[in-house]
């Protein structure tokens, strides 16, 4: 099923990078899950550092309010296409933030790429962010 992925986070010019993150734990309200998600995508000469840092003030930010029903498995899937030709070549870091609009609770995951670079663009996050 998972065959047609990359194994590494090295993409060719003008792949879709696509990010694709598990986010557990959000409480429903009438039958509905109700978050807001954050991307941060921070382009990095040195990734190692700059993914122990807590804010990223020259990441480029994307935030969407989603409103769904209930997953009956309890995740929800979160997933954004990246396209390269809009991207600079470089390495990046994504960060991806999750924030419950019902309880409040908020949870964030990097994912613990080591700076590969993207073909002419590099990153992809696949993680699983449990709230808390």
């Amino acid at each position: 099923m998972l065959s047609h992925l990359a194994r590494t986070l090295t993409f060719a010019t003008g792949s879709t990078i696509r990010s694709y993150v598990e986010a557990y734990g959000l409480a429903a309200d009438s039958f509905a899950v109700r978050y807001q998600v954050t991307y941060e995508l921070l382009k990095s000469d040195h990734p190692e550092a700059d993914i122990q840092c807590r804010a990223w003030p020259g990441a480029t930010r994307l935030q969407f309010q989603r409103e769904r029903p209930e997953a009956s498995h309890g995740v929800e899937i979160e997933t954004l296409d990246i396209i390269p030709a809009q991207v600079p070549p470089g390495r990046y870091l994504l960060r991806v933030s999750v924030h419950d609009l019902v309880s409040g609770a908020a949870g964030h995951s990097t994912p613990g790429w080591r700076g590969h670079r993207l073909g002419p663009v590099t990153m992809v996050a696949i993680a699983r962010a449990a709230l808390a």
